[in-house]
């Protein structure tokens, strides 16, 4: 059994009609995957664990022009030996670049054209992410950008995801982004999106990472055209039952200036406006065991739940068409493992005799099953207004849903980041096993 890393490539189907969007267009996409494959890691992969990767990026000067991906190593921090290292002198993230294979459909995955690294993997955060001292940091996201203002080259932004953004480290915000020249020299950061108030704060921010077209950012975002996000559902610090603190409770869009310097201030904030986030209304939201004994639920976001993982994101075009597409996996419960519930302050509802047993194990806290896999799509004029205060982001909800099959990998595989290139768009499914 081998872990592998596999990344599907397929063409936008947008069409929009008079009545709304035509949601047979996106139907299509299902039978319209010819997926490229890295075959069992091997060599540099299996060093720099390109099987558990969250970040991928279309770069168009790679290649000799022709185009490449930059994909990111190992989902936390490596040594130069390429082995995990969480908080000791050392730890850094990495990236590679990979070329595009001539995509094919192929039943079997071993059949599939395989990609070749065109530069090695590269440290890119200069050490940067080991200053936060804590545990568990995820590197998340990866966007090439070309020169802006008086820089001296491109630039690739990575972003950086905290696990567990709780008490001591959380509840405060915290940074998220850093850049770099693509040799892996020059990085800076880190940079939080926003000033350090609501309802900007680093449990929303990180998780995806992409570019949208310049005249979109100067129409709706005050010419921004990096955005990231994420979902994590809980508020920090003293906070009411319904409030804009901390994290959400549905995936967040947050826009922000590129650098147009070499050597920005260290630790300063990005200018930076919301599109989209959900008000965090704990308990009556997602709070242990919401839901069970047919309790109401209240949530901005419909189906909400605590294990929700919103992991990719991009901006895709087909045409004069367009949308900005989430992916992830989507729990459907809120079932919680107390312990003894009855001891327990924090399981307000105790589920019916079995009504939740099938998902929970012996760890404590929430398990949501059961899950699948989501792309969730945006209409990029709703974002707009939100952007430019006409309506609040929180009534901003996806207008389709597609659920996507398995593809090749099983157990525990994943769906990453959304790369883009004129109608063509890559999605890594990483952390599985055949």
């Amino acid at each position: 059994m081998c872990m592998k890393a596999v990344v599907f490539t397929f063409k936008s189907h947008l069409a929009k009609l008079s009545g709304g969007w035509d949601e047979k267009g996106f139907s299509s996409i299902s039978s319209a995957f010819p997926p490229i494959s890295f075959s069992c890691p091997g060599g540099a992969a299996a060093a720099f664990g390109l099987d558990l990767s969250r970040g991928l990026s279309f770069y168009p000067s790679g290649n000799g022009g022709s185009g490449s991906l930059l994909i990111t190593g190992f989902e936390g921090l490596l040594n130069d030996a390429g082995s995990p290292c969480d908080g000791a002198a050392g730890c850094k993230a990495y990236y590679g670049e990979i070329s595009i294979p001539e995509p094919k459909p192929e039943a079997d995955w071993e059949n599939l054209p395989v990609a070749t690294f065109l530069r090695s993997m590269t440290a890119f955060d200069g050490g940067l992410i080991q200053s936060l001292n804590t545990a568990y940091i995820f590197v998340s996201g990866i966007q090439y950008i070309p020169r802006q203002g008086s820089q001296a080259g491109d630039k690739i932004y990575g972003s950086l995801e905290a696990w567990y953004p709780e008490g001591h480290f959380g509840d405060d915000s915290f940074p998220t982004i850093w850049f770099s020249s693509p040799d892996g020299s020059g990085a800076r950061g880190l940079f939080s999106v926003g000033p350090q108030t609501a309802p900007y704060h680093g449990r929303k921010m990180g998780d995806y990472l992409f570019a949208v077209p310049q005249r979109y950012a100067d129409r709706y975002l005050g010419g921004r055209t990096l955005l990231t996000g994420r979902d994590r559902g809980t508020p920090a610090g003293d906070h009411p039952e319904n409030t804009t603190q901390g994290g959400s409770q549905g995936p967040t869009l947050f826009a922000f200036h590129p650098w147009q310097t070499d050597n920005p201030v260290a630790n300063a904030s990005l200018d930076a406006i919301p599109l989209l986030y959900y008000r965090v209304k704990y308990p009556g939201c997602a709070g242990p065991d919401i839901g069970v004994r047919a309790e109401p639920v209240d949530c901005d976001y419909s189906g909400f739940s605590m294990c929700d993982a919103w992991s990719g994101g991009g901006f895709v075009e087909a045409g004069a068409k367009n949308a900005v597409l989430i992916l992830g996996r989507k729990g459907s419960t809120n079932c919680y493992y107390c312990g003894d519930p009855v001891d327990d302050s924090e399981c307000s509802e105790t589920p019916l005799p079995g009504e939740c047993d099938r998902f929970c194990d012996e760890s404590r806290g929430y398990h949501c099953g059961s899950y699948e896999r989501q792309v969730i799509f945006y209409d990029t004029d709703e974002l707009g207004q939100a952007a430019q205060g006409a309506r609040e982001p929180w009534t901003v909800l996806p207008y389709t849903i597609w659920r996507p099959p398995s593809f090749y990998l099983k157990g525990d595989a994943r769906e990453a980041s959304v790369g883009t290139r004129a109608a063509w768009r890559w999605t890594i499914q990483a952390g599985g096993s055949s």
